[in-house]
């Protein structure tokens, strides 16, 4: 693994994984050591709600982690994170018209999603000429039952603390 620096652009809502849990997905821009953008990067999976809390990194932040090929996605923008390592270096700011956050986004802006295409990328960000409609689908905001067992098992298996104080077995009881 190699540290490097990210900026924080967004992060996905959560999703349920029989392997990690709860996830998130984080989409960021990949900079070098002068903190000038390189390219766009996704760090999947991210056990977000289940990092120490100082490494809980929001959006429009740049952090230094160590980061490496996600060999198990083909998306050519995909990396792994050793959680341990997320260090929040600070946070972007609005300021003067968002000037720093556009000077770090737009010069990896496309001219439009076939040339994200046709570059072999999965992510990027493109400024349309004008927006014809605008299509908004309310999900459902609740864990189906299946989501739910995942969630809770891990729970389920962890030892009451107070009885662990009381020297007591919670087995017995």
């Amino acid at each position: 693994m190699e540290e490097r620096t990210i900026l924080i652009t967004t992060k996905t809502y959560p999703a349920i994984s029989e392997t990690y849990r709860e996830i998130v997905c984080t989409a960021g821009i990949l900079l070098d050591d002068n903190e000038q953008p390189i390219e766009w990067i996704r760090i999947y999976p991210i056990r977000f709600r289940y990092l120490e809390f100082d490494r809980r990194y929001p959006r429009w932040s740049i952090i230094r982690a160590k980061i490496e090929k996600n060999d198990k996605d083909s998306r050519p923008e995909s990396y792994r994170v050793d959680d341990s390592s997320i260090e929040i270096i600070r946070k972007i700011a609005t300021k003067n018209n968002w000037e720093e956050r556009k000077s770090l986004v737009l010069p990896l802006q496309f001219r439009s999603i076939q040339d994200i295409q046709d570059q072999g990328k999965s992510l990027g960000i493109i400024k349309p000429k004008r927006i014809l409609k605008f299509f908004f689908k309310e999900g459902n905001r609740e864990w189906k039952p299946k989501q739910q067992a995942i969630l809770a098992e891990p729970e389920a298996k962890q030892l009451n603390l107070l009885d662990l104080i009381n020297n007591e077995n919670p087995k017995e009881n």
